[in-house]
C-alpha cells in the first residue's frame, strides 16, 4: 500500500510547502524536495517491480497495471511542474531525479501496456466430469457424498425435503436438470 501511494504522498510534501506551492504551512522547501525525493524513490523500485512482473508474466495485460502507472506518473509530472516552475528556490538536480525516473517509468509502463501487452488470457472452465469414465466404486463414493450433502443441506433447511428425493431418483452428473424439470412442471 505503502509503495502505490507514495506517489501521491511525494506530491503532497511539495504542494504543502508555501514557497513551492499552495498551502499557507506545511514543510520547508529543502524538507519537501527531500521527503518527495524518498517517496518518489519508492515509486520507482513499485513500478520496476511491476515492470519485472509483467515482463516474466509472458507480457500479458494485468489487472490495474494502467491505473497503477498513472497513480505514479500524475503525481510526479505535477511535482516535476511545481518544482520547476518555481524560481525562487533552488532545486539540486539529485533530489529530482527520482521524481523524474517515477516519470519516466511510469510512462514507459504504460506505453508497453497499451503497445506489447496480450489481452489477459480468459479463465478456463472447470474441466468437465465424464460420468461414463468412472468405475462402479467412483460412482457409488460420489453418489455417497452426493447423499451427505444432500443431508446436511435438509439439516440446515437449505433445501426442502421433497426437493432431495427429486435429486436421489437423478442420475449421477444431473442433478442440474432438476432446474429444467421444475420449468418445465410449471409450464
Amino acid at each position: 500500500m505503502i509503495l502505490i501511494v507514495s506517489a501521491i504522498f511525494g506530491a503532497a510534501a511539495v504542494l504543502s510547502s508555501p514557497e513551492l506551492g499552495f498551502m499557507r504551512r506545511g514543510f520547508d522547501p529543502n524538507v519537501a524536495i527531500r521527503v518527495s525525493a524518498v517517496c518518489f524513490a519508492l515509486s520507482v523500485v513499485f513500478v520496476l517491480a511491476l515492470l519485472a512482473e509483467w515482463w516474466q508474466g509472458g507480457r500479458e495485460r494485468p489487472r490495474g497495471a494502467f491505473g497503477v502507472a498513472l497513480i505514479v506518473l500524475l503525481p510526479a509530472a505535477v511535482t516535476l511542474l511545481v518544482v520547476h516552475g518555481q524560481t525562487e528556490v533552488d532545486v539540486p538536480w539529485a533530489w529530482m531525479a527520482p521524481a523524474w525516473l517515477a516519470a519516466a517509468f511510469s510512462g514507459v509502463l504504460l506505453m508497453f501496456l497499451v503497445m506489447a501487452s496480450q489481452p489477459a488470457a480468459a479463465s478456463a472452465d472447470a474441466p468437465v466430469l465424464d460420468i461414463a469414465t468412472l468405475t462402479p466404486g467412483e460412482v457409488e463414493e460420489l453418489l455417497s457424498i452426493r447423499e451427505q450433502t444432500l443431508r446436511i443441506l435438509v439439516d440446515r433447511e437449505r433445501i426442502a425435503p421433497d426437493v432431495v428425493e427429486q435429486a436421489r431418483q437423478v442420475p449421477l452428473g444431473q442433478l442440474h436438470t432438476l432446474d429444467d424439470q421444475k420449468e418445465k412442471g410449471a409450464r
